[in-house]
This record gives C-alpha cells, sequence and structure tokens, in this order.
C-alpha cells in the first residue's frame, strides 16, 4: 500500500512539482508551496504564471520575475549565490514575461529575448560557465546557425537541457 499524504488548498488552478518541494496556485493567483512536511505556505500573491525547478522556484508578478529557494549556482537571478526562503526579484520587463522555465539548478526566461542564470553544466544555458545574472542567449555559440534574429514564444528546462521554440516553429 501507498502512504498518500493529502494537501488543502481551496481553488487549485494549477501545480508544479520540483524536486525538494511542490507548488501550486489557487483562483486568487496565490501560490503556496510545501515539502514533506506537506504544510502549504503561502509564498507570494497576484502572480500570472510560475514554475518550480528542483530546489527552486520562480513565479511572475507585476511585470517583475521573483524567485526563491536554493541559489547556489545563481539560478535565482538576483546576481548572488544567496539562498532564500521569500522571492526576490530577479529582473524586471516592461513588456512582461511570456514564459519562465526552471530546471536543475537553472532558470531561463522569455521576455524581450530568451536569458538564462544558473548552473551550466551540459552547456544548457547555451554559454560558457554558470552565471548568476541573466543572460541573453545568442544561440550562434552553439552551432545552429544564426537564430539572434528570432522570436522565442516558449522555454522549457530540465535536468542537462534547455529548449526554446521560436516563432517559426
Amino acid at each position: 500500500t501507498t502512504d498518500r499524504k493529502e494537501i488543502s488548498i481551496a481553488n487549485v488552478q494549477g501545480v508544479s512539482v520540483g524536486g525538494t518541494f511542490d507548488c501550486a496556485i489557487d483562483a486568487s493567483n496565490d501560490v503556496y508551496c510545501w515539502d514533506n512536511t506537506y504544510v502549504p505556505t503561502l509564498k507570494i500573491q497576484g502572480v500570472s504564471t510560475f514554475d518550480v525547478g528542483y530546489d527552486h522556484a520562480c513565479a511572475v508578478q507585476n511585470n517583475e520575475l521573483k524567485c526563491w529557494g536554493e541559489n547556489d549556482k545563481g539560478q535565482l537571478g538576483d546576481e548572488t549565490t544567496i539562498s532564500s526562503d521569500t522571492p526576490v526579484i530577479s529582473m524586471t520587463s516592461n513588456h512582461g514575461f511570456t514564459d519562465i522555465a526552471t530546471g536543475y539548478k537553472h532558470t531561463c526566461v522569455i521576455s524581450d529575448t530568451l536569458q538564462c542564470v544558473g548552473d551550466n553544466s551540459h552547456n544548457k544555458l547555451g554559454r560558457d560557465g554558470n552565471s548568476a545574472t541573466p543572460y541573453e542567449i545568442s544561440w550562434g555559440q552553439v552551432n545552429i546557425g544564426d537564430l539572434e534574429t528570432l522570436t522565442f514564444i516558449e522555454v522549457d528546462t530540465h535536468t542537462h537541457m534547455t529548449c526554446a521554440l521560436n516563432s517559426t516553429n
């Protein structure tokens, strides 16, 4: 038999599962997260989207990307490697964010451009070295052609990779 635990959050609209904690968004666009204690804690209110990576999460609130959790590789994007239990402002955008993706110690976001931060093992940031500062991806470095003029519309991350879809598919 399986020992099931129930999390009580009213009007859940979506869930994102991470490696060390999970989060859900309710009908008021508030994000609640829990770890192995199964006690949901309000993390951030009034968000338009969110995603949970292995040990960190990010959400968009009022044209600001806010992240929390572990930050040992700069995955929160606040130009530090200091972890935070509360959301910190990672970046702002006058045009808003169209997509965010959190992976294994890295984060990617689409605003006007595709930008990634954090751990770059397996070159998943599309550049050399780790970065705690958001880095604009100019895909020419990975030798798949001149994609610098393309508009990215979706990004997804996994343990050792990042994939982005451009407007021409």
